[in-house]
């Protein structure tokens, strides 16, 4: 008996994930380990990576979802100069890191990208000379 592979959506995406199938005429090349890899060179070049792994951190922690003040309040915390809370969240959100549900509520763009930030960037280890009196 001869095995053939499911063809379920499921089924692909497993495999597409895992980049283990070519992509098939029509369906899309996406490639997340070599996607992510440009989607992190892209953030080091503009240099937020603090800021990209700040925003996945505050979504892994709490209920996956940010009110506008919270959203604001890790972009403020996050020591970036020269960027204002605007183009902040507009480089985020042009970028599908992040976007705007209705109101005020702030969902990720994409989990697994934010997954792979945390794991590719280190936490800011604090300065012992800022903190002294």
């Amino acid at each position: 008996m001869r095995w053939t592979k499911p063809e379920s959506a499921i089924w692909t995406w497993r495999w597409l994930q895992r980049g283990c199938a070519p992509a098939r005429q029509g369906e899309s090349s996406f490639r997340p380990r070599r996607d992510y890899s440009d989607r992190y060179q892209e953030f080091f070049q503009a240099g937020v990576l603090p800021l990209a792994r700040a925003v996945a951190v505050a979504f892994k922690s709490g209920d996956g979802i940010l009110s506008d003040g919270q959203l604001n309040s890790v972009l403020d915390s996050t020591g970036i100069e020269g960027w204002t809370l605007f183009e902040k969240q507009r480089f985020l959100r042009e970028r599908g890191y992040v976007w705007q549900a209705e109101g005020d509520t702030w969902e990720p763009g994409i989990p697994s990208l934010m997954d792979y930030m945390i794991s590719k960037t280190e936490p800011e280890i604090p300065d012992p000379a800022r903190h002294q009196n």
